[in-house]
């Protein structure tokens, strides 16, 4: 009886998943030609973490990292992240959003612990207020929009006591929403979010398998990246005609710096701007400090990549 409730509750979900994935993908707006209406305040917020960035990190590479924020980034930096197959960690993505939202689920874990509550309850809490500010704090693309949705099914349903595997619930979301708008199998978006989001899942749990001894946060900062990037190939041949192997190998270098450096301090120096002048500002510029010395270090592995790899990159109708 149980397992046939709980079993309802998922089909449940899994339609209001559909129905939402497909309503975010037909209604969602991107700034700046239809802005969200956002408070100001969050968007003041968004500025002063942009402003502090721009005058420590020359390379522009923080703020378009953690927040897509691409304008931050010159020409140049910019030409060697698309040589070098790695364009797609300068855009504001479900990747990014996941990141955040895991790290305010792990860091309210004491919390409530101390407190007493169910940990389970917490988690599912932090996780959709992560990956909520993550959303106000980017630029609500549809790809960011989908995962802050997923994030809110998923701690829904951890919240009433329904496992639904996350991967069968993406798998589920996706023939979903292709029943609700068909039109939806020729958006490249569509296909590289769900190919990304599946790739990932399936790196993390491989590298959980095969390599149980190394941290917990590899695998989703290294095995998950990676597999993400193998997802994408099939789609960015499929849609543009190209194929970049050069991510594949990079992206064991870059993506553990990246999850486990560049976006925890972005992510401090994030809540150390609501803290009173100018204690705020201080401490977030030494943060910002530190991750512009990490931004230097992965523009110098890109360049020295690009000065000993050989070109990977195949698209035979452009070049």
């Amino acid at each position: 009886m149980a397992q046939k409730l709980s079993q309802n509750w998922g089909l449940l979900f899994l339609a209001l998943a559909a129905l939402c994935r497909s309503l975010c993908q037909t209604f969602v707006r991107t700034p700046p030609s239809a802005p969200w209406p956002l408070p100001q305040a969050l968007r003041r917020w968004r500025q002063d973490f942009l402003s502090i960035n721009h005058g420590l990190d020359p390379t522009g590479l923080v703020s378009s990292i953690f927040l897509g924020e691409d304008k931050a980034c010159p020409r140049p930096v910019l030409d060697l992240f698309r040589s070098m197959g790695l364009s797609h960690m300068l855009a504001a993505s479900g990747f990014n959003c996941w990141i955040v939202s895991q790290m305010l689920r792990l860091a309210a874990r004491p919390m409530a612990r101390a407190l007493g509550g169910k940990v389970n309850r917490w988690d599912a809490i932090a996780s959709v207020a992560g990956a909520g500010l993550f959303w106000c704090w980017s630029d609500q693309s549809p790809p960011v929009t989908r995962a802050l949705l997923t994030t809110l099914i998923s701690a829904t349903a951890t919240t009433l006591g329904v496992r639904i595997p996350l991967p069968r619930l993406v798998i589920l979301q996706y023939c979903g929403s292709l029943v609700l708008d068909p039109r939806l199998f020729r958006h490249a978006g569509f296909q590289l979010t769900h190919a990304c989001l599946l790739g990932l899942l399936a790196g993390e749990h491989y590298t959980r398998k095969w390599f149980p001894a190394l941290p917990r946060w590899v695998a989703p900062s290294l095995g998950g990246s990676l597999g993400a990037t193998l997802a994408a190939l099939p789609i960015t041949w499929a849609f543009f005609a190209e194929l970049n192997f050069n991510g594949v190998l990079l992206t064991p270098l870059i993506s553990p710096v990246v999850a486990a450096g560049l976006m925890p301090l972005a992510l401090m120096q994030m809540f150390v701007l609501l803290l009173p002048h100018p204690w705020g500002d201080s401490i977030a510029q030494c943060l910002g400090q530190l991750n512009s010395i990490i931004a230097w270090f992965l523009l110098r592995v890109l360049e020295l990549a690009q000065a000993v790899l050989p070109s990977l990159r195949y698209a035979p109708y452009w070049d």
